[in-house]
C-alpha cells in the first residue's frame, strides 16, 4: 500500500483535478456575483422606497399647507425615484397635476388683480399657462405608465383602477380650467386629444362625457382654431341640438372665421346659432348679454339678421 501511494499521479489525473478546481472557482465567482447583484438590487429598492415614502409625505404636507412650490418639488422627486413604476409614478404625477393646477389658478388670479400693471399680468398669465401645460403633460405620462405596466407589477387591481380614473379625471379638470382662464398652451390641446377619448371610454356618467367633449371644442376656440372648434361643437349639436354652451361656442367661432375670411355665409350661420343660444340661455348666463350685443353688431355692420335654426330631420332607422 505504501508503495502504491508513493507512486506519482498520472498527468491526466492532475489535469482533471486542476480543471475541477478552476470550474469550482468559476462557479463560486458566478454565485457570489449573483448574490451581490440581488443584494445591490434589494438595497436600491429599499433606498427607492424610502425616498418615495419621504417624498410623498413631504409633498402631501406641503400641499395641505398650501405651499404648492414645495409640493410640486417633492412630487417631482418622487417621480424621478422610479418614473416607470406603476405602483408609485402615477400617484406622484396625479398629485403634482393637482398642485400645478392649483398654482396656475393662483397665478392667474394674481394677474387679474394686477390691474393696469401689464408686465405683472403677462407674467402671471404665462406662469398659469405653463403650469397647465406641465400638468397636462404629467397626466399623459401617468396614463402611459398605467397603460404599459407589466401585469406582474399590478398587485392591487382596485388601486390600479383608481389611479386610472384619477389620471383621466384630473386631466379633464385641467383642460376645463385652462378654458375658464383662457390660458391654453398647444401642449394642453395635444394632451386633450389623447386623453379625452380615453376618459369618455371609461367614465360612466353621460353628462361628464358630454362636458369633456365641450372642453376639447372650447380649447380649440380659445386658441383661435375656429375650424376644429366648429367641427367639435357641431358634433355635440348633432346629438344635443339645444346645448347652449355648444351653440354659443359654435356661433362665436363661425362669426370669428366669417370676419377673418369675409365670409357672409359663416357670419349668417354664426348669427343664427347665437340667436338660438340667446333664446335658450337663462338671463343669468354671463355670456348672454355679449351674444345679444354681437348679434346687434352683425345686423348693423354686416346686414346679417338671424334666421331660425331648423334642426335636421332624423333619419329613419
Amino acid at each position: 500500500v505504501r508503495a502504491q501511494a508513493a507512486k506519482p499521479r498520472s498527468t491526466a489525473t492532475t489535469q482533471e483535478a486542476a480543471q475541477n478546481t478552476e470550474e469550482m472557482k468559476k462557479a463560486k465567482a458566478e454565485y457570489d456575483a449573483k448574490v451581490k447583484e440581488v443584494e445591490d438590487k434589494n438595497k436600491k429598492a429599499q433606498a427607492t422606497n424610502e425616498l418615495v415614502s419621504a417624498a410623498l409625505k413631504a409633498g402631501n404636507e406641503a400641499f395641505t399647507a398650501k405651499n404648492m412650490d414645495l409640493a410640486i418639488t417633492k412630487y417631482t422627486e418622487g417621480i424621478a425615484a422610479d418614473p416607470n413604476f406603476v405602483g408609485s409614478a402615477p400617484i406622484f404625477y396625479n398629485n403634482r397635476g393637482i398642485a400645478l393646477k392649483t398654482r396656475a389658478v393662483d397665478n392667474y388670479n394674481v394677474a387679474i388683480k394686477a390691474g393696469s400693471d401689464v408686465t405683472a399680468k403677462i407674467e402671471g398669465f404665462n406662469k398659469a399657462k405653463k403650469d397647465f401645460a406641465d400638468a397636462a403633460e404629467g397626466y399623459v405620462n401617468s396614463w402611459n405608465v398605467l397603460k404599459n405596466a407589466p401585469a406582474a407589477d399590478i398587485t392591487d387591481k382596485a388601486s390600479f383602477d383608481g389611479n386610472r380614473m384619477g389620471t383621466l379625471r384630473g386631466a379633464v379638470e385641467v383642460f376645463q380650467m385652462a378654458v375658464r382662464t383662457e390660458q391654453v398652451d398647444p401642449a394642453v390641446i395635444e394632451a386633450a386629444k389623447l386623453l379625452i377619448p380615453e376618459y369618455q371610454a371609461n367614465e360612466p356618467d353621460a353628462a361628464k362625457k358630454a362636458a369633456a367633449s365641450l372642453a376639447l371644442a372650447d380649447l380649440y376656440r380659445v386658441v383661435g382654431d375656429s375650424d376644429n372648434a366648429i367641427t367639435a361643437y357641431k358634433a355635440i349639436l348633432d346629438s344635443s341640438p339645444d346645448n347652449v354652451d355648444a351653440l354659443l361656442g359654435a356661433g362665436l367661432s363661425l362669426v370669428n372665421i366669417g370676419y377673418i375670411n369675409n365670409d357672409k355665409t359663416k357670419l349668417q350661420e354664426g348669427s343664427n346659432l347665437l340667436q338660438k343660444f340667446v333664446g335658450l340661455a337663462p338671463d343669468t348666463n354671463k355670456f348672454k348679454a355679449d351674444a345679444v350685443a354681437l348679434i346687434d353688431t352683425l345686423k348693423k355692420e354686416q346686414n346679417v339678421t338671424p334666421q331660425k335654426v331648423t334642426a335636421p330631420a332624423k333619419k329613419k332607422p
